[in-house]
């Protein structure tokens, strides 16, 4: 029971530090998986720590905060409720594709009612970091729209400047460059 409780607590403590990392600096641990898992292990935990410490003032106290919690995020139209919702069962949420080892492309959907964005993310170690995103619709030609799915390859530019990461895009129609900072 106590190491129950121990490794709810930790397991509690690396997702909020998680999700702290991500919402102010970008920062997450590499991969979709690893948070999922994170989430889902402190999901099913929680139930189970709850019920077999019930009698116990902190569980009961927690359990109304938990519960507070979960009635505030409904109210500003559900957003934070169902943006939590839409990760934690979305499996296939961010499609990404390598440019090189420390560097990958990744589409993803940041909110509830925003649209698709490009985040280029930078891996370090066990981390990895949002270094900077964009819209994820690519125009060719001024009449062809496409997205990252229609990517047929992306590329590293070389940048003289080095202030910011330049990606070519191919599509079929033509290539589009694009510059991150």
């Amino acid at each position: 029971m106590k190491n129950l409780k121990r490794a709810y607590w930790i397991i509690t403590v690396v997702m909020l530090l998680d999700i702290f990392l991500y919402l102010f600096f970008g920062i997450s641990f590499i991969g979709h998986w690893i948070d999922l898992l994170i989430l889902w292990t402190w999901l099913i935990l929680t139930p189970i720590v709850i019920v077999l410490q019930f009698r116990k003032k902190w569980v009961i106290r927690y359990l109304i905060s938990l519960a507070i919690l979960i009635i505030l995020s409904l109210f500003p139209m559900g957003i934070p409720f169902l943006s939590i919702y839409a990760y934690a069962t979305t499996l296939e949420q961010n499609r990404s594709y390598k440019v090189n080892d420390q560097v990958k492309i990744q589409e993803s959907l940041i909110g509830v009612f925003a649209p698709l964005k490009i985040q280029v993310i930078r891996s370090y170690f066990v981390f990895e970091k949002v270094v900077a995103d964009d819209v994820a619709v690519f125009e060719i030609l001024g009449n062809h729209y496409y997205g990252l799915n229609d990517v047929q390859s992306i590329k590293q530019v070389e940048n003289t400047t080095n202030d910011s990461l330049l990606l070519a895009f191919r599509f079929k129609e033509g290539t589009v460059i694009k510059a991150f900072k």
